[in-house]
């Protein structure tokens, strides 16, 4: 529900734009209540570094929501993103794209939490510190390019 409730918002927010103009997002937040064990964050994703990794595909134009659930050991991502003719020249018009993904957390120290989500060609990671405020997202890719080398891994915070 809160996938389609983002992907709402997103519509509304972009209507007839196109990449060059501003889009606005949620605006970044990241929660603790380590009490009822559980952390929640959300904002945009955007890229720190260049992007070697292709897929799974994170667009200029995106939204998220995250709750990681400290009893369960469990985290899920709801992504929104719109993919505009800009950056995929097929595409006629802008397409908005809803995404669910879940991570299991490695580790949690009180500060900083690390989750994994492993998949066939890329293991994402996430890293949320509490004490900086911050949350990353890390592709790193599992199988070699064609010329025999990995990608340097791709990594996105929340903004």
């Amino acid at each position: 529900m809160k996938t389609l409730i983002l992907g709402i918002l997103l519509v509304i927010s972009v209507g007839n734009a196109t990449a060059n103009e501003a889009v606005d997002s949620v605006s970044k937040f990241i929660t603790s209540s380590i009490e009822n064990k559980l952390l929640e964050a959300g904002g945009r994703w955007k890229t720190t570094e260049k992007v070697d990794v292709i897929y799974p595909y994170i667009s200029n134009v995106n939204s998220f929501y995250l709750t990681c659930d400290l009893k369960t050991s469990m985290c899920i991502e709801e992504r929104a993103f719109i993919i505009t003719p800009e950056e995929f020249p097929e595409f006629k018009r802008p397409r908005l794209f809803p995404l669910k993904l879940d991570y299991k957390i490695v580790s949690f120290d009180g500060d900083i939490m690390k989750a994994e989500s492993v998949a066939k060609a890329v293991i994402m990671s996430l890293i949320l510190n509490l004490k900086q405020n911050t949350l990353c997202l890390t592709y790193t890719q599992r199988n070699k390019d064609k010329d025999g080398t990995l990608p340097s891994p791709s990594e996105w915070c929340s903004a």
